[in-house]
């Protein structure tokens, strides 16, 4: 488990969070809603995640609005 450490915006499939993790493409990770819409999580897979910078690209971009 990590937070995002940028906003990441819908529509996009770039986003930044914590260091050192082992994830790895082909990962399936959760984005927790970040409004008070129950339904507004996103269920993303790993296309590449940079363990030095913490940057993730997703295989296909986002449908809701994260912060965290």
């Amino acid at each position: 488990m990590t937070r995002l450490a940028s906003e990441a915006l819908k529509g996009s499939s770039i986003f930044i969070v914590g260091t050192g993790l082992d994830w790895v493409p082909g990962d399936r990770i959760a984005l927790a809603t970040a409004s008070q819409y129950h339904l507004g999580a996103d269920d993303c897979v790993i296309k590449a995640y940079d363990s030095t910078t913490g940057e993730v690209e997703l295989v296909d971009p986002l449908n809701f609005y994260h912060w965290g």
